[in-house]
This record gives C-alpha cells, structure tokens and sequence, in this order.
C-alpha cells in the first residue's frame, strides 16, 4: 500500500453559472458518491487536486478531510474533467468506498526490466494489453502492476497476465490467458526480410523461364 494521500475541501454551496467565479479563484467542484448515501457537493483548491490526482491515479486511496467532519472519507477518484487548453482540473466525480469490502479497479501494466533484445535494439517489446482489471481491498489496490520480462529471450515466447505474481490479497478479474508482453520484429528487420524473401523468389522465376527457352530451343533444332 501506497502512503496515505490527503486531500482538503469544504462543504460548497456554489452551484451553476457561479461555479466559474470560483474556478478563477483557484478553486474546483468536486461531487462525492457512495453507496447508499447522498451525493456530497465539495469545493477543492485546484492546485492541491492536481498534485493528488496525478499521485493517486483511479487506484490509490485519498482520505479527504472535510471541513467540520470528524473523520476523513476514503475515496477513489473516478472521473476528472480537464480545460480543453490548459488542461489544467476543473471538476471531478469521487467515490467513497467501504474499507472492508472488495472492488474492482483496472490497473496499469509497466514493464520493469526490459528483455535483453529490446534493449539491444533487436527485438521490440510488445505490448497487447496495458491494463488489467483487478480486485482487492480498497486498500491493497496496487497502483500500477511492474513486470520483470528480461525472462523474454526470442520471438516465440510471452508473458500472460496469469503468470505475473499480483500478491495474495489482489486477485485477477481478466483472462489469465490475456498476452501482456511479447517480442516482435523491428519495422527494418521485417522489410528486410520481406525485400529478401522477394529477391529469392524473382531469381528462381528466373531460372525456370531460362530452362524453358532452352527447351524449347532444343525440340526445334
């Protein structure tokens, strides 16, 4: 588990067209969901919320202290509208989530220990999926799933997500048969093979329409 993230905000009364004065101050709304209770309308400082944000991803905890309550909300961020220019926050949706009961979050796959030949430059390492979807306690959520492929040594050998080691207290919810990563061919290796393959070919073409006109040659003398 992560390190504890916190976010401060404060019950918000500001709705509609005044919520854009408040974004100009440096403030955004946020909206908390949770089963079986009310939505809670938030206001954040922007700055804070993009800090928290990029750290916690959809899958790490945030405790968000409310002004004037007691006891910090676990939550998960969920959805996070941007400026179209600045892409800088200006709204998003929160879920309040039950420390003692399972979710499911899709995780991010990095690699990390590349394979020998892609370091080289001799192969390429593939990536058919990036995310998995996984389920745990909110508080085992991994932030991201790290996989070792050095073990990748040539082009007929994979990684599948049922072979990474997510831990005891995170289970996999996709195909365990789903390809995680795979060595492929570089772009020049494979024209190369291609313009060789073709060379061969019209050289063997070639030589048949040599042998026929010598043939033919023969029958009419």
């Amino acid at each position: 588990m992560a390190d504890k993230i916190t976010l401060n905000a404060k019950l918000r009364s500001v709705t509609g067209k005044k919520v854009r004065a408040m974004r100009t101050e440096g403030r955004m709304p946020i909206v908390l969901y949770g089963a079986g209770t009310e939505p809670v309308t938030l206001e954040v400082e922007t700055k804070e919320f993009g800090h928290v944000a990029h750290s916690a991803g959809t899958t790490q905890l945030v405790s968000v202290v409310v002004e004037g309550e007691k006891k910090p909300r676990p939550v998960l961020i969920r959805d996070v509208q941007q400026h179209v220019t600045r892409l800088t926050p200006i709204h998003a949706d929160l879920i309040q989530v039950d420390l003692t009961q399972t979710i499911r979050a899709v995780v991010q796959v990095v690699i990390s220990v590349m394979p020998r030949l892609a370091e080289t430059g001799a192969a390429i390492a593939a990536m058919p999926t990036t995310e998995l979807t996984v389920e745990a306690l909110p508080e085992d959520l991994p932030q991201q799933i790290e996989v070792d492929a050095s073990g990748l040594v040539d082009f007929d050998t994979s990684i599948k997500a049922g072979e990474i080691d997510l831990g005891p207290d995170v289970t996999l919810i996709d195909d365990p048969e789903t390809v995680l990563i795979a060595l492929s061919r570089p772009r020049a290796a494979v024209v190369e093979d291609e313009e060789a393959g073709e060379s061969e070919e019209g050289a063997e073409d070639a030589g048949g329409e040599t042998e026929d006109e010598g043939d033919s040659g023969s029958d009419e003398g």
